[in-house]
C-alpha cells in the first residue's frame, strides 16, 4: 500500500493507513537507523495484525527517474489508540541490521589471512546478512578474531573499532546489510552559505570540527562536498517531514575525520575457553576450539605458557584437552595455560591433578594431597588423617626407633599379623 504525502514523496507499508501526519528518521554510522511515523489507520481496512511484526516500510522521494528510497527497514514497534473511526497509529521501524542484534553466539575466526571486514562479513552471512567493505580502511587481522557472546553486529563494530573506522547500517535495500568502512557516496552541491553552522566537541585524543547544515535536498552518508577549502563527509543525516514539508539535517566532518570514538563490545578479561590440541610445533598448539563444535577454523599457533611456569614442563600431545586464556579484555593476546582434566577443572580450579598413562597419580587439594600407584598403593594426607592401603605386601623401615601415638590405634587384617623383634 502505498500513501501520497507530496508530489514527490510516499509512504510504502501494509499498515492501511488513511493519513500520515508525520515522520522521522535518523541515520547515523555505528547504530541502527531509526524511523517513527505517526498516522490515522483505517479501522475498516481488513488486515492482518501479524504483518506489523517485521513487515517492510519504505519512504520514498522523487518522481519518475529520480524517485528513489530515502528510507527502508522494518516495524519494530506500534502503539495504537481510538479516536473514533480512526485509529491512531504511532510506528517505530528500524533499519533491517536490527536483524544482526538478535542474537548472541559464540565462534573462532583463526585464518589470518583474512581481514576484519571479511570476518565481519563472514559473521554477518551467518545470520543472513551482506557487507560492503571499504578495502582502503581494511587490513589482515594478523590474530584470531574471538565472537564470543555477541551478536554479528556488535563483533563487527568493534572489529571497525580496532581498524578505526565505522559500520553503516544498509536503507536503501530493507535487508540486513551494512558497510564496513565509510560509505563510498556521490560528491554533491555544496549548500548555501546561510545553512551551515559549526562547532567544536573535543572528544576523546582529537578535537574535531563539526559541521552541520540543514536543506530541502536529499544526501546519504559518504556524499562529500566542499566548503571553505575543505572536503567534508556526511556522517549523519536526519529526515523530517511534517505540516506538508520534508527537510533534512546533515553532520559532516573533514574526510580524515570522519571516525568518531565508540566503546568497544568486550568481554571481561580473563576469558578461558576450551578446545582440542590438534598440532603442536615447538612451544606453540594450534587448538580446534568447543566453541566451534570442535571443527578448525584456521591454521593459527597459540603460544604455550602454562600458569606452573617454565621451569619445569612438558609440551601437550595432539588430541589433548588443552584451555586458551586472553589476557586482555577485547580477546587478543591469547595463550594456552592448562592442560588438565577438563571434568575436574570445571569443578573446582583449585583442584589440580597429574595423571600418568601407566596409572601412577598425584593430587594437590585444598584439603587433600595424594599419591597412588593404579588401585594398588594409596597414600592420603587430609586436614584430619593420614592413610596408606595397598593390595600388596607394607613394609616400615627406620634407623632409629618408629612410634605409634593417638587416643585409639587400630590393625586390622584378614590373616596373619606379626611382630618380631630382629
Amino acid at each position: 500500500m502505498i500513501i501520497k504525502l507530496t508530489a514527490d514523496l510516499e509512504v510504502e507499508t501494509e499498515l492501511p493507513f488513511k493519513k500520515v501526519l508525520d515522520f522521522g528518521y535518523s541515520w547515523k554510522t555505528d547504530c541502527h537507523a531509526a524511523l517513527h511515523v505517526r498516522g490515522y489507520l483505517d479501522k475498516s481496512a481488513s488486515w492482518d495484525d501479524f504483518l506489523q511484526d517485521a513487515s517492510p516500510i519504505k519512504i520514498w522521494m522523487g518522481e519518475g527517474e529520480e524517485r528513489k528510497i530515502i528510507f527502508a527497514g522494518i516495524i519494530a514497534g506500534l502503539e495504537i489508540q481510538d479516536e473514533g473511526n480512526l485509529e491512531l497509529a504511532a510506528v517505530y521501524a528500524a533499519s533491517a541490521s536490527i536483524l544482526l542484534d538478535c542474537e548472541k553466539s559464540s565462534r573462532s575466526f583463526q585464518n589470518t589471512e583474512k581481514t576484519y571486514g571479511e570476518v565481519a562479513r563472514e559473521a554477518a552471512g551467518i545470520c543472513g546478512g551482506s557487507v560492503i567493505r571499504n578495502r582502503e580502511q581494511d587490513r589482515k587481522i594478523e590474530e584470531p578474531v574471538i565472537q564470543y557472546e555477541e551478536t554479528a553486529w556488535q563483533l563487527a563494530a568493534g572489529l571497525a573499532a580496532r581498524v578505526g573506522t565505522c559500520i553503516i547500517p544498509d536503507i536503501a535495500t530493507g535487508r540486513p546489510n551494512f558497510w564496513f568502512g565509510m560509505r563510498k557516496g556521490s560528491e554533491i552541491l555544496p549548500f548555501s552559505e546561510e545553512e551551515y553552522t559549526m562547532d567544536l566537541f573535543p572528544s576523546g585524543k582529537y578535537s574535531p570540527v563539526h559541521y552541520e547544515a540543514e536543506g530541502r535536498n536529499h544526501a546519504c552518508i559518504g556524499d562529500t562536498l566542499v566548503y571553505l577549502n575543505r572536503k567534508l563527509v556526511i556522517t549523519e543525516v536526519e529526515g523530517r517531514y511534517e505540516n506538508g514539508e520534508a527537510t533534512f539535517r546533515y553532520v559532516m566532518r573533514e574526510a580524515g575525520e570522519a571516525r568518531k570514538d565508540i566503546p568497544v563490545c568486550h568481554t571481561a578479561a580473563g576469558l578461558g575457553l576450551w578446545g582440542t590440541v590438534m598440532e603442536v610445533k615447538g612451544e606453540s598448539l594450534r587448538l580446534a576450539l568447543d566453541i566451534d563444535g570442535g571443527r578448525e577454523t584456521g591454521n593459527y599457533f597459540y603460544p604455550w605458557q602454562p600458569d606452573t611456569g617454565n621451569a619445569l614442563y612438558a609440551m601437550p600431545e595432539a588430541g589433548a584437552r588443552a584451555l586458551l586464556y586472553f589476557y586482555h579484555a577485547d580477546k587478543t593476546d591469547g595463550a594456552v595455560i592448562h592442560c588438565i582434566n577438563k571434568k575436574d577443572a570445571e569443578k573446582d580450579y583449585k583442584k589440580r591433578a597429574l595423571d600418568t598413562e601407566a596409572g601412577n597419580g598425584l593430587h594437590l587439594w585444598d584439603e587433600e594431597a595424594g599419591v597412588y600407584r593404579g588401585d594398588k598403593h594409596k597414600m592420603e594426607l587430609g586436614n584430619s588423617t593420614i592413610a596408606a592401603k595397598t593390595q600388596k605386601e607394607m613394609e616400615v623401615t627406620a634407623g632409629g626407633s618408629v612410634f605409634l601415638r593417638g587416643r585409639r590405634i587400630m590393625i586390622k587384617t584378614s590373616g596373619e599379623f606379626n611382630i618380631s623383634q630382629a
